[in-house]
């Protein structure tokens, strides 16, 4: 009689059991499912949630385990080389001040839009201080916090990007701030003096003539059909031409073209150069001659291919050569 209650009893008991072992079973599922991501695109794999930790592999589109989530964008998985981090959506960062975009990682590319305070999807860092970000222009660059710059040598310290500014101070070879590009090798850098300029192609080249009261008659570039690979400077008078730096004289002659022209070779930070004076009235140097900067060379003329009294200036990155192919603009490296 009591088997005949219980039975009843016990099937009610065992199909409620069942039922909740089945919904268990289904809150499981369900969780794993939360934790499961889906790679649409190939992703870098990051040993950290810093996008300047890269792996240097990445990723194919699938289906992973997600082991660590975080807000900003950063997935920790389980991979072939152990638990790494993705970011297949970008990194989420705060820009707390209004920023220039660039069109490339180059303060010479700029777009000519910057970007305002607000949160930005971060896409990839470089270590030098580049961030590529998404913005209205598409993907572009930007650099809030300025980027690394190694300078190698001692650099006089301008006020504005041109030399006649000069501080008076200088900056050692160190790694700096740099927060601005102009061509001709100007960076604007952080300093003790604060934001100041640099230049990288300052060798220590200076105007070589004696006077100030010259004129740049022509320039570095195309002229007249065919390329001019030097600076005219002209003055009436006599006028004494200098050594734009110390070196050794490696030319002392005369030709139809340059007149009468001295050459001097200089080593500069281990690099060769050579400057060309041309056109002289006549040559006060011969060659192995050692010359210091600002030394007398001789005097402004008009001999050989000259249409009238001026100093023909080149400056060659390497040896002077018949084709001039290490031709440089001196006005790159010399305040004219």
């Amino acid at each position: 009689m009591i088997m005949k209650i219980l039975k009843p009893l016990l099937g009610v008991v065992f199909f409620a059991l069942l039922a909740v072992s089945f919904t268990i079973l289904g809150a499981d599922s369900a969780e794993a499912a939360a934790d499961r991501l889906v790679i649409e695109k190939e992703s870098q794999l990051f040993d950290e949630p810093d996008l300047t930790a890269k792996t240097g592999a990445s990723i194919s589109p699938q289906t992973v385990t997600v082991l660590e989530e975080r807000a900003n964008g950063w997935y920790k998985i389980d991979t072939w080389l152990g638990e790494k981090w993705i970011a297949p959506n970008g990194v989420k960062a705060d820009l707390t001040f209004s920023t220039k975009i660039y069109n490339e990682p180059s303060f010479l590319k700029s777009s000519g839009a910057s970007i305002s305070p607000q949160t930005i999807t971060i896409l990839d860092k470089r270590n030098d201080g580049w961030w590529l970000v998404k913005t209205w222009l598409g993907d572009k660059w930007i650099a809030p916090n300025g980027i690394k710059l190694v300078t190698k040598e001692t650099y006089t310290i301008y006020n504005e990007a041109n030399f006649s500014s000069g501080t008076g101070a200088s900056l050692s070879a160190q790694t700096v701030t740099a927060i601005n590009q102009k061509a001709g090798g100007w960076w604007q850098v952080k300093t003790w003096l604060g934001n100041k300029w640099i230049n990288v192609n300052d060798l220590g080249f200076s105007v070589p003539l004696k006077i100030q009261d010259y004129v740049v008659t022509s320039t570095y570039g195309p002229r007249w059909g065919k390329m001019h690979f030097g600076v005219d400077l002209a003055k009436s008078g006599t006028v004494e031409i200098v050594a734009a730096a110390g070196g050794t004289v490696s030319k002392s002659y005369y030709s139809s073209s340059y007149g009468n022209c001295v050459v001097v070779r200089h080593s500069i930070n281990g690099n060769t150069w050579e400057t060309l004076y041309a056109h002289m009235s006549s040559r006060s140097v011969s060659v192995g001659d050692t010359v210091s900067k600002g030394q007398h060379l001789g005097y402004m003329g008009n001999t050989g291919d000259s249409k009238g009294q001026h100093l023909h200036f080149e400056l060659h990155d390497g040896l002077w050569n018949d084709s001039k192919s290490n031709a440089v603009d001196p006005s790159l490296y010399i305040n004219f």
